[in-house]
């Protein structure tokens, strides 16, 4: 198993098993199926460059993926949270 952080390269992968998770776990997160569908992919690679997204990879296969929610200010950048983990 591999973990890194999510590229753009790997948009298509992570899409896809983006919208796995919200159809199996609506409740779940934030996201909307209906809208995370219709997100063009250039909206996707600026939201994961502003949120970091963490990849699991099985035999190069991404099975897995957490946010890592970071805070830019100054007296709380040791803080962060975790958020979408499936």
């Amino acid at each position: 198993m591999q973990i890194r952080p999510l590229e753009e390269s790997d948009y298509d992968h992570f899409h896809a098993l983006w919208m796995i998770a919200l159809a199996e776990c609506p409740g779940a997160f934030g996201d909307d199926e209906q809208e995370a569908q219709k997100r063009v992919p250039a909206r996707w690679a600026i939201r994961l460059k502003q949120s970091p997204m963490y990849g699991s990879f099985h035999d190069g296969v991404l099975s897995g993926i957490v946010g890592l929610g970071l805070n830019d200010q100054i007296k709380r950048r040791h803080i962060a949270g975790i958020g979408p983990l499936y």
